[in-house]
């Protein structure tokens, strides 16, 4: 792997990379050590960082940090889809009961929710306090 890289870890034996040097997002082993490109986004995006991953709907979602953008896809699948444009998020989580997505907004110092295709977007939070939102993680599991 080339460049920095970004680990998103799956319910299985396997964590998700997003490789910012190669501009793509792999899918490695904690078995073997192998690896596969799920998403090879080099064309369209150039440095995923900040992942997720939605088991139900087998995608992954990243922000890319020379866009400020935020996309998704589903892995194998080369297509990409623009989630939000020029956000300045350093951060993102999705709720799968919810099926929603969560990012910071640095900027606005807010924390956004969207459903998981981008539509519905609003602040949730106003980060008061907060200079610099750099990651939301998002408690399914004790509601």
């Amino acid at each position: 792997m080339n460049g920095y890289f970004y680990i998103s870890e799956t319910a299985t034996d396997e964590l998700l990379v997003a490789d910012a040097g190669k501009g793509s997002i792999i899918k490695t082993s904690l078995k073997d050590n192998s690896f596969t490109v799920v998403v090879d986004t080099a064309e369209v995006v150039k440095r995923p960082k900040g992942i997720t991953y939605d088991p139900e709907e087998n995608r992954v979602y990243w922000i890319d940090e020379n866009t400020s953008s935020i996309y998704r896809a589903l892995l194998g699948d080369s297509t990409v889809e623009t989630i939000q444009n020029k956000t300045q998020s350093k951060g993102l989580d999705i709720d799968t009961r919810l099926k929603k997505i969560f990012w910071t907004n640095v900027e606005k110092r807010t924390i956004v929710s969207a459903n998981l295709d981008g539509s519905n977007q609003k602040d949730v939070i106003k980060a008061e306090g907060v200079d610099i939102p750099t990651k939301v993680l998002v408690d399914s599991k004790n509601r």
